[in-house]
């Protein structure tokens, strides 16, 4: 459908505008239409509280993000990155301030941030009959837990570390440093 307008011929003072191929408008239209566009959009909105000219953004109140993490209590972690190394039992093995006598083995899991802090789970194989207790340490802006375990417990954790859906909880004073083939076996009970 196409609207019907003098043409230059009939009024020569009218300049065409061709728009959108369907209609011709003249100047005097388009400007007719661009201040009646002009005074809908500049009309004030209802669903917001009247403020004053000089107060520009959103009407928003900002409250700082708190990253800080209560590490007395435990995290669980997805695991992200998973390193193993075999040893020979015969000399001691040490990574990020962890050391492991007489190591067979280490994995290293590496997990997403908590707070503002990266997480690790550092599992050490020793053929020593009596390993270190569990522990855990923030070293250098990480969190990181720390078991020791006997060298026949090696194969059974590279298993777990590497399934898909590996976590591990740490936190506390690492006594219940643990990990498991999903989250939802690690969440501690809470106190009744």
């Amino acid at each position: 459908m196409q609207r019907q307008t003098p043409t230059a011929s009939q009024s020569p003072s009218l300049k065409k505008t061709n728009v959108d191929r369907h209609f011709l408008f003249t100047q005097g239209e388009l400007a007719a239409g661009s201040t009646r566009l002009s005074k809908t959009i500049h009309q004030p909105m209802e669903n917001y509280p009247a403020r004053s000219a000089r107060h520009r953004g959103l009407m928003q109140q900002f409250t700082p993000l708190n990253l800080s993490t209560d590490w007395a209590d435990y995290s669980v972690v997805k695991a992200r990155g998973v390193r193993v190394v075999a040893l020979s039992g015969q000399a001691p093995y040490s990574t990020n301030d962890y050391t492991v006598e007489n190591a067979v083995g280490c994995i290293e899991i590496t997990g997403g941030k908590v707070g503002v802090h990266g997480t690790m789970l550092l599992i050490g194989f020793t053929l020593d009959a009596d390993p270190p207790p569990p522990a855990f340490d923030i070293v250098s802006g990480d969190a990181i837990g720390m078991i020791t375990l006997p060298a026949h417990c090696f194969a059974a954790y590279v298993a777990i570390a590497n399934t898909t859906g590996a976590h591990f909880r740490l936190g506390g004073d690492g006594r219940l440093n643990a990990l498991a083939t999903d989250a939802a076996s690690l969440y501690l009970p809470s106190a009744p």
